[in-house]
């Protein structure tokens, strides 16, 4: 699935940054999530792509067979500014449910920093590190956005972990 999903993720923004010269675009998609050839869910990206800022919406939802067994429902959107060729994040939020679980996740960055961060429930574990002393970070959709945009590497939060985007060749599909 995993994979699955990578592959949608890079041929949709590809597809908005190679076809699109005009910066100011509103782009939207569906795609089916299979597993072994069996849709488990879907996928809803909505991508608002000005001059000087961004907005990206994306909806996972079950469907199908399974969706009995395994409910899930998430939705991700995050806001920034577009500067000297950069996306620079200035909000980002995470709502996802199953049938055990539910997390929202809020962050504000103020120039790539995080300055505000709620975790829904809280987290019982305490952090290994204070991401508000982080520079240079960007949350994961920002990130994957400026990978695709000729960016090599990306500090990146989800708001629980810290990890690196990489692009680990220079040709995207």
């Amino acid at each position: 699935m995993k994979l699955a999903f990578n592959i949608i993720i890079v041929s949709f923004f590809s597809t908005i940054f190679i076809s699109s010269p005009v910066f100011s675009k509103t782009s939207s998609a569906e795609y089916l999530i299979k597993v072994g050839g069996i849709g488990i869910g879907k996928v809803f990206w909505s991508v608002i792509y000005k001059k000087e800022n961004y907005k990206i919406n994306i909806k996972l939802q079950d469907k199908g067979v399974f969706s009995g067994i395994y409910k899930f429902e998430g939705n991700y959107s995050t806001e920034g500014i577009y500067k000297d060729g950069k996306m620079i994040p200035t909000s980002y939020k995470q709502e996802w449910k199953t049938k055990k679980k539910k997390r929202n996740v809020e962050i504000f960055f103020t120039n790539k920093v995080v300055t505000n961060l709620t975790i829904a429930p809280k987290e019982t574990e305490h952090a290994r590190i204070d991401i508000k002393s982080v520079k240079n970070l960007n949350d994961p959709l920002t990130s994957f956005l400026n990978i695709i945009n000729n960016d090599k590497v990306s500090k990146t939060t989800d708001g629980r972990r810290l990890y690196k985007m990489v692009l680990k060749n220079n040709q995207i599909l």
